[in-house]
């Protein structure tokens, strides 16, 4: 029985022992998620303020707040994974993430581009609502402009283009003589 007992005490001892060491660990990481929690917020807010300016549509604006959200809690999970000791674990994880996230961009890279463009156009003070323009062999008048895609509404029988904001983007001729 003695040689049991004295397995149990020094197991005991040990998990003792490598609880006072990882204390100090554990106590960085919660107070690290504490303050990324604020940072997380405070960022997710301004982001959002800046999409209500530059994305008409509420659902693309849900999704981008998301997608911030997602890729800066993953970030702070890495982080908190090296803080607790798990460096390799954070490393592979976060090199793991960069070959799936330019396997995914590498997908989409079509859509990632009529984005770019979008964006772009969005900023550009002369690419308006209301402005006739030509653009892609179709001549009209902007009636919107979201992340991805145009909309022209012609004059002479009032039919709506989708135009690809990439198309676009690259060569358009603004007439500024009339605006609607």
């Amino acid at each position: 029985m003695s040689s049991l007992q004295s397995m149990t005490e020094r197991l005991l001892e040990s998990v003792a022992a490598a609880a006072v060491e990882a204390t100090p660990r554990l106590a960085l990481a919660v107070g690290f998620l504490f303050a990324a929690a604020v940072a997380v917020r405070l960022v997710v807010g301004r982001v959002r303020s800046r999409l209500d300016v530059a994305v008409g549509n509420p659902a693309q604006q849900r999704l981008l707040e998301l997608f911030v959200r997602i890729v800066l809690w993953f970030v702070v999970g890495l982080v908190t994974l090296a803080l607790l000791g798990f460096e390799q674990l954070a490393t592979a994880l976060g090199t793991a993430s960069g070959f799936l996230a330019l396997g995914i961009a590498f997908g989409l890279r079509q859509a990632l581009g009529e984005v770019i463009a979008g964006v772009y156009l969005i900023k550009d003070e002369q690419f308006v609502r209301g402005r006739r323009i030509t653009a892609d062999s179709e001549t009209g008048v902007i009636e919107h402009v979201g992340l991805r895609r145009t909309k022209l509404r012609s004059r002479e029988d009032q039919s709506l283009t989708v135009i690809a904001n990439d198309r676009i983007e690259s060569k358009w001729k603004l007439h500024p003589e009339e605006r609607s």
